[in-house]
């Protein structure tokens, strides 16, 4: 994942600049300002730092709606659902940094113009027509009221939140760009050609980033449980983890995840054991996941933590009853259980279950 690395570089060697201009922008801009007497545009500014974040919401529902559809189509079967990811994954991608150009944009040339503002210099455009340009407070609060909503609303997000992260790093970028167009005065040519090379960048360095983070997702689950440990477990023991990873896919396995960890973990430590059960015992990396799987339900549904009270199971503790039905169908089906085992070893963890709580 060296994008991600990358970007998480950059964007930690730029957060302290950036965050000493965000701290600085409102109340140096507001203060010059005030000097100047610009109490509307103040107001203007402040109003729209309130409005923008129900605004930019409003505006995000396209966006979180094409988010749902691809995962939708990522938990599909068919190959035609998952080749349908892509394009879908790039139209959220432009439609998100075409918002952002145009929350961004918008402050910048609404804000000064409709608030009357006399601009320091106005220049001739061939392309644009007339092109304003104010001075450098002017540029600060409107740098202030276009991230200000954007700060806001990550700090609600939970920390590390890559895309989050992402938003408000290439809103801050677009606003200092802006911030820098206007005290250079630089024509329409250069003005184009940095406004598509940040588009250009929001849109591939977002998306491979994702990309990334789709293929570490899609790497077996219990490798990142593993870490490093990894590759150094004997093929016994890998073979058992595949197994898990397969098993949880199946019908009747869908809560394996609330105890996978749990279980993967007792493979690992246990990986001499685990190495000898297939090797001297001779079972099959199959069997042994189920075993391990029953081990550690037994443990947790005589535990007491997933009942509402004596004798009675919460919704998650009959969901891991279920699983231990299904694990116990599959020893049968393998032949590890007979008839008469798999019954007693249902009957007794539901007497284990009156017992507990």
């Amino acid at each position: 994942m060296w994008l991600t690395k990358t970007f998480l570089v950059l964007a930690t060697g730029l957060s302290m600049p950036l965050m000493l201009i965000n701290v600085a922008a409102f109340p140096v801009a507001g203060i010059a300002l005030g000097i100047n007497g610009e109490w509307k545009l103040i107001l203007w500014g402040i109003g729209a730092t309130i409005a923008l974040p129900g605004i930019y919401w409003i505006a995000m529902l396209p966006s979180m709606g094409i988010g749902l559809l691809i995962y939708w189509l990522s938990e599909r079967e068919r190959i035609f659902g998952k080749l349908l990811i892509f394009p879908f994954a790039v139209i959220g991608l432009i439609y998100n940094a075409f918002l952002y150009l145009i929350f961004v944009g918008g402050v910048f040339s609404f804000l000064p113009f409709s608030t009357g503002i006399t601009p320091r210099a106005t220049v001739q455009d061939a392309a644009y027509g007339t092109i304003n340009f104010y001075d450098w407070d002017v540029l600060l609060w409107c740098y202030s009221t276009a991230t200000a909503p954007f700060s806001y609303m990550a700090s609600k997000e939970p920390q590390g939140n890559m895309a989050t992260t992402n938003a408000l790093f290439f809103v801050q970028l677009l606003a200092i760009l802006f911030v820098v167009i206007g005290i250079l005065r630089l024509d329409s040519t250069s003005v184009n050609w940095i406004v598509w090379l940040w588009f250009l960048a929001a849109i591939i360095i977002q998306g491979g980033m994702g990309i990334e983070q789709w293929r570490a997702k899609k790497q077996s689950e219990t490798q990142l449980i593993c870490g490093d440990d990894f590759k150094s477990l004997p093929d016994e023991v890998k073979n058992v983890l595949a197994e898990l990873d397969a098993i949880e896919k199946e019908k009747g396995a869908e809560w394996l995840h609330l105890i996978k960890p749990l279980v993967v973990r007792k493979v690992v430590e246990d990986a001499d054991k685990t190495r000898r059960s297939i090797k001297e015992d001779g079972l099959s990396p199959r069997t042994l996941a189920f075993l391990l799987i029953l081990n550690v339900l037994a443990d947790e549904l005589t535990s007491g933590e997933h009942h509402i009270y004596r004798g009675v199971l919460s919704t998650i503790g009959h969901e891991l009853l279920k699983l231990w039905d299904f694990a116990v169908s599959q020893q049968k089906l393998s032949g590890h259980y007979d008839g008469k085992k798999a019954r007693k070893v249902l009957k007794w963890i539901r007497d284990e279950i009156k017992k507990a709580g």
